[in-house]
């Protein structure tokens, strides 16, 4: 017998602000997705498949965990619909009273 499901919370992905922050590096996105000096590397998955792709982004990665200790990840192929989805079911189940969450 199906059961009912709650309505769940209702996430939405924050812009990115359009604010002039003198205090932040606005243009950061922007440069992390086209330069290799990048301040937070961009790991990008959908060179995953290419030859050569794992070996790279490997290294990416590691240099990124290394030196910065973040990074992006892009081109992972899930929708933001479906990311704000995930978003939402985690705050639905930290919004249920403890003894629903220890079953």
């Amino acid at each position: 017998m199906p059961v009912a499901t709650p309505q769940l919370y209702q996430y939405s992905h924050v812009a990115e602000t359009k604010e002039n922050l003198d205090w932040a590096d606005c243009e950061l996105y922007f440069v992390c997705m086209t330069s290799d000096l990048c301040a937070v590397p961009n790991i990008d998955l959908s060179k995953f498949s290419s030859p050569g792709g794992k070996e790279s982004l490997a290294k990416q990665l590691i240099e990124a965990v290394r030196t910065k200790g973040f990074f992006y990840v892009t081109g992972y192929g899930i929708s933001q619909e479906d990311v704000d989805r995930q978003f939402a079911l985690g705050q639905a189940f930290y919004e249920l009273p403890l003894e629903e969450k220890l079953k």
